[in-house]
């Protein structure tokens, strides 16, 4: 087999030499430096030769994610279609209907969630809460029953933030949680929603499991015990069909790569596309898990230079500014 240099490539481009071509490019570049740059406040250094040697972020043991479907109450005649899929959970939308007395909780099925606004919380207490989760504003003084499960859905609206920002609102509200309890940690959901920025959504991903391990440390509650992070990858309605495929596709990469316990596609049902994206977009879960071989990972990024060095100044970042002085890497 014929060895090739990279020089070789510089007869396709009709330049003379390497001299010639660095030279091109500091003209093209204007001499900038090319260091990493996760956010704009956020600088990673150059590549370097030393590598970090880290071991990975032990998060979800058993290597696979879960998969859930959100849903209007309105939809609960299509569960009978939805059982050729591979769902774990259900996510009901209550958003529609927002008097509970017309649902009849017992006909959900046993793995499910149920979204509801601040108003509707009153209605719930004194249920019977198994599986049933609530959404819930941070800021409100509600709380539900204690024998109602109930979780939280965070930076819902926050994509456009820097990845920080998220992190740290993240993570306001979940010690504001941990201060009134820190029982049933272990069924607490974290939602947040993927961005198209692939690298970015992997290193803040990995950042958030240092910073709730560290907490959950913080709190000397067992790391065995943390919440559950959900992935929600929405449809763009500004994009059609096609394009949103190849960008949920990009995203549920970047959310399995980052270590998420479960994934969920949703699509407004306003758009022409809805009820098409609802159906392909299930099977990206399968093209990664059975095809791509996506489920053999834990934490598959662990020891790649710019991986580690954006998660670390990520978690640093994060942790210093939440008030704490340890940002060291929690492991079960």
């Amino acid at each position: 087999m014929t060895e090739h240099h990279f020089t070789d490539l510089l007869d396709q481009f009709e330049i003379a030499d390497a001299t010639q071509w660095w030279q091109q490019v500091e003209s093209e570049i204007g001499k900038r430096s090319l260091d990493w740059k996760i956010e704009a406040d956020l600088d990673i250094p150059a590549l370097s030769t030393t590598s970090l040697h880290r071991d990975p972020i032990v998060w979800n043991p058993t290597q696979n994610w879960r998969i859930v479907e959100r849903m209007s109450v309105s939809k609960l005649d299509q569960l009978k279609e939805l059982q050729q899929f591979e769902i774990d959970e259900y996510i009901f939308d209550l958003a529609e209907s927002p008097d509970l007395s017309c649902i009849d909780l017992h006909a959900l099925p046993e793995d499910s969630c149920l979204f509801l606004s601040e108003h509707s919380l009153d209605q719930l207490m004194g249920q019977p809460g198994t599986g049933t989760f609530i959404k819930i504003n941070s800021s409100t003084d509600k709380r539900p029953a204690k024998d109602v499960s109930y979780s939280w859905q965070y930076a819902e609206s926050t994509l456009l933030v820097p990845s920080s920002d998220r992190l740290i609102s993240l993570l306001s509200q979940v010690n504001e949680h941990l201060l009134h309890t820190r029982e049933n940690t272990e069924t607490w959901r974290i939602f947040i929603n993927i961005s198209n920025d692939f690298l970015s959504q992997i290193v803040e991903l990995r950042a958030l499991k240092i910073l709730l391990m560290n907490l959950w440390k913080a709190y000397d509650v067992p790391l065995d015990k943390h919440p559950a992070i959900y992935a929600m990858i929405t449809a763009e309605q500004d994009s059609d069909l096609n394009a949103n495929l190849i960008k949920s596709t990009t995203k549920a990469m970047a959310a399995v790569i980052g270590g998420i316990d479960a994934m969920c596609f949703s699509c407004d049902p306003a758009v022409p596309f809805y009820a098409a994206y609802q159906r392909l977009s299930r099977n990206i879960h399968y093209i990664l898990k059975y095809e791509g071989h996506y489920s053999h990972r834990i934490d598959p990024l662990a020891g790649s230079y710019l991986i580690e060095s954006a998660t670390e100044a990520m978690a640093l970042k994060c942790w210093k500014k939440m008030g704490g002085t340890d940002s060291s890497r929690a492991s079960e």
